[in-house]
């Protein structure tokens, strides 16, 4: 009955009269959230980019994309290939309802000339829920 008790104060589903016995259903999330890349497509040469300096300066670029999930995206995390570390992404929610969260993320990277490097997402969500690991090739030139 504790548990019971407990989980129905968190979700502030219990109402209790004198003598009475609370119960409650608690929901698990064990769904996933979903992860897509959206800037710069998979492969693009940026040296080949000449209009859009909102997606790289110098030898920074801007990854970018979104995130969604039933309840909510606690984070997004990168890492950068030859590398162990994970890091975090800017994360932004863009629209909500009763069934879905959405959300923008987005880093920086630095990316030499000749060079390529893939890099790696994943995400969270409130229940520890982690989603698949996708990568994107970026290339600055031939390498």
């Amino acid at each position: 009955m504790t548990r019971t008790f407990l989980a129905a104060l968190a979700v502030g589903a219990l109402t209790l009269a004198a003598g009475s016995r609370a119960s409650a259903q608690v929901a698990v999330d064990t769904t996933s959230p979903e992860i897509t890349f959206g800037a710069p497509s998979n492969g693009l040469d940026l040296s080949t980019v000449t209009d859009d300096r909102d997606l790289f300066d110098r030898s920074k670029v801007t990854v970018s994309g979104t995130a969604s999930d039933a309840t909510r995206v606690a984070q997004v995390q990168y890492r950068v290939e030859g590398s162990h570390r994970w890091r975090r992404a800017t994360l932004i929610r863009t629209s909500s309802n009763d069934t879905l969260q959405e959300y923008a993320w987005a880093f920086r990277v630095k990316i030499s000339r000749k060079s390529h490097r893939r890099v790696y997402i994943r995400a969270y969500d409130d229940a520890k829920n982690e989603s698949d690991i996708i990568g994107r090739l970026i290339m600055r030139g031939n390498s």
